[in-house]
């Protein structure tokens, strides 16, 4: 343990000692001693290591690690980048909205949420901390070793602050300094009205458990966040930071990042290089180069990662460890079973329409989508797909148009609900074969259903430059469950679970 000296970084001047940025560490510190000349080697140290600690939040970090940790600190250069984006948000203000996605367990929570707030405390203790976490203890244990790190006899020693805790608003959910300064602490959809902060955390906002298995709870966070906790600024200025983990397309990140003019700068780090993230506004980009290299070999190594895939599956772990909210190829539709045609096949024994209607026409609804499949034996071609957004007459137009270019199809699949049941008693005098469907089992259940069509290699689509809705289509269906619309997947298992249902009591062969 060192021996700890009142030592005030303010009697340092880093001009002086030669200490910078480019040469900041423990080494810098041996290379200083000499000019601070008339004090101890113990003393010079100590001066050095605080005016460090004080000037970098990474180096911070390094010398407060033994304050909550007896074992050594497992340093990474993911370390220092998360650091470096931290210290442009503040104090540096180059920038204002910083989405930081990272695997679990590579001390994202302590770095964003204990020992940045409590570096920035050292600089200006008059600052409001607002923050906030999915789980109302993860928000109080970050809460708690902030305040056990202020007391500490480390900090105490080499920050030597001015101001102390006020003793009378001193609780592990709020406490408050001498200085004016302030850490309120909150979890997920909690009430935060009446309170403002200087700098907004948002660690984690949405608990795992609950992307998939909750609706209600993954929509209520992007809403709770965008009306309540976005709301609590005390300025425009007021810097708002995210650390986590990808979840699914519609969780806060893909929120968002989603907004046309968010202004969010993302920091994506994913444990497997896939150069897929471009350079940030602050010119870092992943040292990576190789596809594959893993982000932090001596905690993570190949083992290790290949023992979580198989534990997790690869939906989570695309989403959980490579920040994608689907694996490459996809999560229940995998890309590798997928066929393509070049030219379309002549003679079906029948063609079908599937047809996924919206509730309603507006910039955020579901799509509505149309879809042609052509059936040959055990075959199935996807020959024509439409998707927009459309209203009731615009939908009576879609599938009329749709029955004029494929007059040989011999069934209309409608799903009978949203604008569906109106849409059947709208067109079924006029087009042959309107057949109601009601879904049955959740659209998941259904996916799993027609996937053994898929491996089995008897789904065909348009080869990808053939068609210029394919890519759309195909990015859709490879995100499934977790891509924010899923028309088009209900679509095509409607088609491809009816056809399995009712080729062989389908009389006769319709020739083209």
């Amino acid at each position: 343990m060192p021996v700890y000296t009142h030592c005030p970084y303010t009697q340092v001047n880093f001009a002086r000692v030669g200490v910078g940025r480019q040469n900041s560490g423990m080494g810098a510190i041996e290379n200083a001693v000499n000019a601070l000349g008339g004090v101890s080697l113990q003393r010079a140290r100590a001066l050095v290591s605080a005016a460090l600690a004080h000037h970098s939040l990474a180096e911070f970090i390094k010398q407060a690690w033994h304050v909550h940790h007896s074992g050594p600190l497992q340093w990474n250069w993911h370390l220092d980048a998360i650091c470096k984006h931290l210290e442009a948000v503040l104090p540096q203000r180059r920038i204002r909205k910083l989405i930081v996605n990272i695997s679990p367990g590579c001390m994202k929570s302590l770095a964003v949420s204990v020992y940045w707030p409590v570096w920035l405390w050292a600089r200006d203790p008059s600052m409001h901390v607002l923050a906030v976490a999915a789980a109302n203890d993860v928000a109080l244990r970050d809460a708690r070793r902030a305040h056990e790190l202020i007391v500490s006899e480390w900090y105490q020693a080499t920050i030597a602050p001015d101001w102390k805790f006020d003793a009378s608003q001193d609780a592990k959910g709020y406490f408050v300094n001498t200085a004016n300064g302030s850490r309120m602490s909150r979890s997920t959809g909690q009430k935060v009205t009446g309170l403002r902060g200087d700098l907004i955390l948002c660690d984690d906002l949405l608990d795992a458990r609950d992307a998939h298995n909750d609706k209600k709870a993954l929509v209520d966070h992007t809403i709770w966040f965008d009306e309540g906790l976005s709301t609590r600024k005390t300025s425009e200025e007021t810097p708002i930071v995210i650390i986590g983990q990808r979840l699914h397309e519609r969780d806060i990140t893909g929120h968002c990042l989603s907004k046309e003019f968010g202004g969010w700068q993302l920091l994506r780090i994913p444990m497997e290089f896939d150069g897929k993230a471009p350079p940030t506004s602050i010119g870092w980009q992943d040292p990576r180069t190789k596809e594959g290299e893993l982000m932090f070999p001596q905690r993570f190594d190949a083992e290790t990662v290949e023992d979580i895939k198989r534990t997790i599956g690869p939906r989570a772990y695309a989403a959980q460890y490579q920040q994608l909210p689907a694996p490459a190829e996809g999560a229940i539709f995998r890309e590798k079973t997928f066929k393509y045609y070049e030219h379309q096949p002549q003679g079906f024994d029948f063609i079908i329409q599937s047809w996924d209607f919206a509730f309603r026409r507006s910039s955020q609804a579901d799509f509505s989508v149309g879809q042609v499949w052509g059936v040959f034996g055990s075959e199935r071609y996807l020959l024509e797909s439409v998707r927009e957004r459309m209203n009731l007459p615009d939908c009576i137009l879609a599938i009329k148009e749709l029955a004029r270019r494929w007059p040989g199809a011999r069934a209309v699949l409608v799903e009978a609900r949203a604008n569906g049941p109106d849409v059947i008693r709208a067109v079924q005098t006029e087009v042959v074969g309107v057949i109601p469907i009601e879904p049955k089992g959740s659209k998941e259940a259904r996916a799993a259903a027609v996937t053994p069509q898929l491996e089995a290699g008897n789904i065909h689509f348009p080869r990808r430059d053939l068609k210029p809705w394919v890519d759309a289509f195909l990015r859709e269906i490879m995100s499934f469950p977790a891509a924010s619309k899923d028309d088009q997947v209900d679509a095509m298992t409607q088609a491809l679970i009816w056809i399995s249902q009712n080729q062989q009591t389908l009389p006769g062969i319709l020739r083209l």
